[in-house]
């Protein structure tokens, strides 16, 4: 008798142990299945357990090849002028601007911006010199 079961007279404890049975056996199986199925099929290349379990248990699907008119149609990835994806992009040297430069082109970028607001017809935005921090006076902070 297994622990924990009960008998009663109506025999809901036999089948409280036939029920826990019928499940280990049921984990047992599942444990093994996947172990002997991988033992009938040839050896795949290597690649994380994660893509293994998922083949095991027919939850990723299986990629056939191309078939050869569509391997023909392709360009060479070689041509191809992109980065595909999951690649890192190729350095580039980047050129910092002096404070002179940023000066400049922000001088170049204002006179722009005021010339096309001169030809929209709208007045120039007033650019206080200095922003003045005032202290807002609320109840809570009056004491």
């Amino acid at each position: 008798m297994a622990a924990g079961s009960v008998i009663r007279g109506d025999g809901s404890g036999w089948r409280r142990t036939a029920g826990r049975t019928v499940m280990l056996a049921g984990l047992l199986a599942l444990a093994v299945l996947p172990g002997v199925a991988a033992a009938q099929s040839p050896p795949a290349p290597p690649s994380d357990g994660l893509d293994d379990v998922l083949h095991a248990l027919d939850l990723k699907p299986k990629v056939a090849p191309a078939p050869d008119f569509v391997v023909r149609s392709r360009p060479d990835p070689d041509k191809l002028n992109y980065v595909p994806v999951g690649k890192w992009h190729p350095d580039r040297a980047v050129k910092v601007m002096t404070p002179a430069e940023v000066a400049a082109m922000t001088a170049d970028l204002d006179t722009t911006r005021a010339a096309a607001q001169r030809k929209a017809g709208l007045k120039p935005a007033v650019v206080p010199d200095k922003v003045k921090k005032t202290r807002v006076k609320t109840s809570h902070t009056d004491r």
